[in-house]
C-alpha cells in the first residue's frame, strides 16, 4: 500500500527550460534548525523539483533546480546559496545539457545519443 504513485513528467529539454544539479556540503558544526529551514524552503520552492540526501562525505544533499533560462537559473541558484552560506561549506553546480532517460523513460533521441558530441 502506498508504493505506487502516478506522476506527470515535464521534459525540460523540450520546453527549453534550464536546470542544474546543485550538490551541497554542510559545515559540520552547524545547528540543525538552519538546515531544516533550508530543507523547508527547498520543499516549498517551485524551482526545486528534486531533493536527495547522500551517504557520502563529499556532499550531503542534491537540489535539482529549474528556471526559464540559464541566466535566471544562475540567479536563482546564487540567491539560494547566498541565503544559506553560513551553513554551507562548499557546493557544486552541474548544469544539465541533455537527459536521455528519466524515471525509466527513454527521452527523445536517446537511442542516437553520442556522448562525445559537443
Amino acid at each position: 500500500k502506498g508504493i505506487l504513485k502516478v506522476i506527470g513528467l515535464l521534459i525540460y529539454q523540450k520546453s527549453n527550460l534550464a536546470y542544474s544539479d546543485v550538490l551541497i556540503k554542510f559545515k559540520s558544526s552547524q545547528i540543525s534548525t538552519k538546515k531544516n529551514e533550508l530543507f523547508k524552503e527547498a520543499m516549498d520552492s517551485y524551482n526545486i523539483f528534486e531533493i536527495a540526501f547522500y551517504l557520502s562525505s563529499e556532499y550531503d544533499i542534491l537540489l535539482r533546480i529549474v528556471d526559464r533560462n540559464m541566466e535566471e537559473l544562475r540567479k536563482t541558484i546564487a540567491k539560494f546559496i547566498d541565503k544559506y552560506s553560513s551553513i554551507i561549506e562548499r557546493y557544486l553546480v552541474l548544469p544539465v545539457t541533455k537527459s536521455p532517460k528519466a524515471f525509466d523513460v527513454k527521452l527523445e533521441n536517446a537511442d542516437n545519443l553520442n556522448l562525445l558530441e559537443e
